[in-house]
């Protein structure tokens, strides 16, 4: 097997390729409308999306491992691609909220307090339920510092690691014992 830069490695390329699509995405959520950034859309493209490039780097890594791929070395490598898109995303939102608009955690926590609300009342919550659930809303914090920005680090990595567990168990394939001769 040959030596590959570090960015040549699957994991890595199909890493970096997921961060910056990423940056693009929530860069163009933005600046449709703010309102985008929490919707449950916005969530689930995300997965699809971190599926997706999970899924070809794992295929791109068995195929240089010469057609199999063991299902630890593809958690890993699914961790990987999920970790490093997650550094890229919290180093960008720590940008976005602390410097390119620093009004915008105001903002996400007035959308956030409107949304449910409106999620409550159409379910039909007591008057008493929604006025608890708005004062426990109201005192958390949208700020991106440094706390908040590992804290998203931690809950994106374990929540890779359960997507990389799944996608690894479906793109997994024992190497071929002997290789065959043109």
């Amino acid at each position: 097997m040959e030596q590959q830069g570090i960015f040549q490695k699957p994991m890595v390329k199909w890493g970096l390729y997921l961060g910056g699509l990423n940056v693009a995405y929530i860069l163009v959520l933005y600046l449709i409308d703010v309102s985008l950034l929490i919707s449950f859309w916005n969530s689930a493209i995300s997965l699809v999306l971190l599926v997706t490039f999970m899924v070809l780097a794992m295929k791109e890594q068995r195929s240089a491992n010469g057609g199999g791929l063991s299902y630890g070395h593809g958690v890993v490598t699914g961790l990987a691609v999920g970790v490093i898109s997650s550094i890229i995303g919290v180093l960008f939102n720590a940008i976005l909220y602390n410097y390119i608009d620093p009004t915008l955690p105001e903002t996400i926590r007035e959308l956030t307090l409107e949304k449910t609300l409106g999620m409550m009342e159409s379910m039909g919550a007591s008057e008493e339920t929604i006025d608890q659930a708005m004062a426990n809303m109201d005192e958390r914090q949208f700020k991106q510092d440094l706390r908040a920005s590992f804290t998203a680090l931690l809950i994106t990595a374990i929540f890779s690691t359960f997507v990389a567990l799944i996608v690894a168990a479906f793109v997994k394939k024992e190497a071929p014992l002997f290789e065959e001769e043109a």
